[in-house]
């Protein structure tokens, strides 16, 4: 901690600059931490920022090997000097986790979201929207690697909290109906969702799903036409499951849904990429109700919402979808006003 100590430091990391030496800055800045350094000088402080946002760079060209050796280091020396519950530290923790995601690193994915959830909750408390959100965050990861059981356990310890969150709700929801089947359960906790933000497009849209596989066509009409409206002044990668879910109502009722197949088409022409949706339930259900000949439309669509590569080559395949126009999203769907 003595000034001298930190000066000669100081020189020892601007030379290191210089010569482009990343990881050698980190050498020295650990080692100043383990001889006892409590407190960060301002500079140093400031060249962890940017190194931290260089690794964010890096993240995005998909550099991920030099992003994480990055991140590990910030992540080292920040532990010890302001400690791991602090927001700096745990926004590397967070770049970390999804680093490891990305990888198939499951292991490492997990114990990073976990110590994640803990420091927040014992930080903030459960009922946060950061730890909701952390908590969130670990269930999708793992969903992803399949561990249902380890993802439903998490549901109800955050659910036990005395805030109705409800994107827990509706994400528990999905779960239940698509990997238990428990439609009674899901549509519950839907209804929670939606009186707990009445105003959420997704939970809107995904209550809809539901609807159609007990036919109840109407309300599933009603939901997705509040999901679209609720949504279609910014549309975003949600928005393509709106429209599937609406074409393909369209085509149970035998309509003409060349419209929604239409603004779907638009979308993707418009580089707007589809938030994946894997609604096996809802998938299953058109394979056995729809004529045999939209039968593969449908699955193409699913494959492309999803982001499966052979998706698009599946759907320009189907003549349906060859003759159908792209159109701007309506204003509004006049079947539902």
């Amino acid at each position: 901690n003595h000034p001298e100590t930190q000066s000669s430091a100081s020189s020892l990391i601007v030379a290191h600059i210089e010569n482009g030496q990343i990881l050698e800055i980190f050498d020295v800045m650990k080692r100043m931490v383990e001889e006892g350094l409590t407190s960060m000088p301002a500079d140093w402080s400031g060249l962890l920022d940017l190194l931290e946002k260089n690794a964010g760079l890096a993240l995005l060209a998909r550099q991920m090997a030099p992003a994480e050796a990055i991140y590990q280091n910030v992540l080292a020396i920040r532990e010890k000097t302001v400690g791991f519950a602090h927001p700096s530290t745990l926004r590397i923790v967070e770049s970390l986790a999804s680093i490891a995601q990305a990888k198939g690193d499951w292991m490492s994915a997990e114990q990073f979201r976990r110590r994640l959830v803990a420091a927040l909750d014992g930080s903030v408390g459960k009922n946060h929207p950061d730890t909701l959100r952390a908590i969130n965050e670990l269930v999708k990861m793992l969903e992803n690697k399949g561990d249902y059981d380890a993802a439903e356990a998490e549901y109800r310890k955050a659910l036990a909290g005395a805030v109705e969150d409800y994107v827990i709700l509706g994400n528990y929801a999905f779960l239940l109906q698509n990997i238990r089947n428990d439609i009674e359960g899901a549509q519950k906790l839907y209804r929670r969702a939606l009186a707990a933000d009445p105003m959420d497009a997704i939970n809107h849209a995904n209550y809809a799903s539901l609807c159609l596989l007990g036919n109840e066509l109407a309300e599933a009409r009603t939901h997705l036409h509040e999901a679209f409206s609720l949504a279609k002044d910014k549309p975003d990668g949600f928005m393509a499951r709106t429209l599937y879910l609406r074409a393909a109502l369209a085509g149970l009722e035998g309509e003409d849904g060349r419209s929604f197949l239409g603004q779907f088409k638009m979308l993707l022409q418009s580089n707007i990429r589809p938030v994946p949706s894997r609604n096996i339930s809802v998938r299953e259900c058109l394979r056995q109700r729809l004529p045999p000949d939209r039968i593969a439309l449908f699955d193409a669509l699913y494959k492309v919402l999803n982001l499966d590569p052979d998706g698009i080559a599946m759907l320009n395949a189907c003549p349906e979808w060859q003759k159908t126009m792209p159109i701007l999203l309506a204003a509004s769907w006049p079947a539902e006003t």
